[in-house]
């Protein structure tokens, strides 16, 4: 067989013995090669290595070919990251975080899979008489169909169309380029989306849920801390945006909602609002850290 198939033994160094039992010893694992091997490489021998693991002794062949062996080292390195990745897919397909190398092939893990795509599968759905229609195949036919899709008054379906049908109906503002423009430093930018959208645990705020011993501002001790007098008529407060004025036009207000829409209305250009903005909501965050 080994005659006609053109392969003959490797040439090999080592132990003589690749496998044992710890009673009986023999010479199981063998490496052959072909002719084609023999004209791609002059010398190549196989070491029998010392036993490990496992009962089967480990066979290293070395052919002398260092262009083989970086291409070898690239292919290692490929198979690490594709391994890699089918774990990190199949930890999410399955929400089993423990899975590492070895596990991927287990029963337990494709089970685990197979039910949560089970789950978000549709089985049973009406047609337009009415009549139930169940099945994989045929509700699949009957979701992917383009032309079914009457929501929203569009004609056909497309992906982005039924994620917003999920969504409902959005609230728009007008301010988000004011708190996200990229000249915002982050931190500031989520201090004053608090506060446009009224939801900064100010003392007036707090003391509708728990009960405190003071509501008074805490910078002038004078009138109730609530977020129109903390970041406006507040004597503190007063005191930076008149400064900040001498160098910078920013509009001034009584009220939040007012200093925001006068922001927003300010006619300049863009490079010029986003310092606005930067400024606006840096000069938020700072009072916020006084008060605290």
């Amino acid at each position: 067989m080994l005659d006609h198939c053109e392969l003959q033994e490797m040439r090999s160094a080592g132990a003589y013995y690749s496998w044992t039992n710890k009673v009986v010893r023999s010479r199981i694992d063998r490496a052959f090669i072909d002719s084609l091997w023999h004209e791609t490489f002059d010398f190549t021998q196989v070491t029998y290595m010392a036993n490990g693991l496992s009962d089967h002794t480990p066979l290293l062949a070395k052919p002398d070919d260092t262009g083989l062996q970086a291409k070898e080292k690239e292919q290692r390195e490929r198979y690490i990251a594709t391994l890699t990745s089918i774990l990190s897919l199949l930890q999410q397909q399955s929400k089993m975080k423990w899975i590492q190398y070895g596990d991927e092939g287990s029963r337990l893990l494709f089970a685990k899979a197979k039910q949560r795509k089970l789950a978000t599968y549709i089985y049973t759905i009406k047609d337009d008489s009415g009549n139930r229609v169940e099945g994989f195949e045929p509700v699949g036919q009957g979701c992917t169909d383009p032309s079914r899709w009457d929501w929203q008054g569009a004609p056909t379906y497309k992906l982005g169309k039924g994620y917003k049908w999920q969504l409902k109906v959005q609230r728009h503002v007008n301010w988000t380029k004011l708190v996200w423009a990229r000249t915002v430093i982050p931190r500031h930018s989520f201090i004053a989306w608090i506060l446009i959208n009224h939801r900064l645990p100010t003392r007036s705020r707090l003391s509708k849920f728990q009960h405190l011993s003071t509501t008074l501002c805490p910078l002038c001790n004078a009138v109730e801390e609530d977020e129109n007098h903390l970041f406006l008529t507040c004597h503190y407060a007063q005191t930076l945006w008149t400064s900040l004025q001498q160098w910078w036009p920013v509009p001034l207000a009584t009220d939040i909602n007012s200093l925001v829409h006068k922001i927003r209305r300010i006619k300049a250009a863009p490079a010029k609002n986003r310092i606005t903005y930067a400024i606006f909501t840096a000069i938020v965050y700072y009072i916020w850290r006084a008060q605290n």
